[in-house]
């Protein structure tokens, strides 16, 4: 048994070539004889209209991928160099995150062992622990994210990410547009191949 599956593009071109055929059948009288060789030049004429019909398309389609690659160029770079510098400032956010609380241990280590002892340091620590937990809870409701050293890292990455591309006036948003209709003109392109 044939397999008689065929694909979108081919059906469509078909579809062309046949249409062209059929017309130009249509505008001869319909007493016309055609011979062999008749229709064979109708065939040829109307696969030249079809092939001169896809380059077209093909070389429209280019343009308009290059024209989308020359806007994205320049655009692409300064993302990442804005993607750069945030993650640069998203690191620096989460050592201080670190750094606060391992100076707060320090501090309960060298004054529970060394300057005092725990009966004076267990209502400070108390104190410590309760702003820790006031401080999650204000960051929770604030961001909507746990309070833990990811939450901070990403919240601050993606407020200078914001940040940074506000001020070069890129909006991400038009640009994964332009990204995805890169992508769609490529697979087209492939596809008519």
């Amino acid at each position: 048994m044939k397999d008689y599956n065929v694909s979108e593009t081919k059906a469509r071109g078909n579809s062309k070539l046949f249409h062209n055929v059929i017309e130009r059948l249509e505008k001869a009288s319909p007493d016309t004889r055609y011979s062999h060789d008749d229709v064979s030049m109708m065939l040829r004429d109307a696969i030249s209209k079809q092939s001169l019909t896809v380059h077209k398309e093909r070389e429209c389609l280019l343009q308009q991928l290059n024209l989308i690659e020359e806007v994205l160029g320049p655009i692409e770079k300064e993302m990442e160099n804005a993607k750069e510098m945030s993650h640069v400032k998203s690191v620096r956010s989460g050592l201080t995150f670190v750094s606060v609380i391992m100076i707060q241990f320090a501090l309960s280590q060298y004054g529970t062992y060394i300057a005092f002892s725990w009966d004076i340091m267990e209502p400070i620590m108390a104190c410590v622990t309760l702003s820790d937990a006031v401080t999650g809870y204000i960051f929770w409701l604030w961001c909507g994210k746990p309070w833990d050293l990811d939450s901070w890292r990403r919240h601050y990455y993606e407020k200078e990410l914001k940040k940074r591309l506000g001020s070069l006036n890129i909006n991400d948003d038009e640009v994964k547009n332009l990204i995805e209709t890169k992508k769609q003109l490529m697979k087209k392109l492939t596809k008519d191949d």
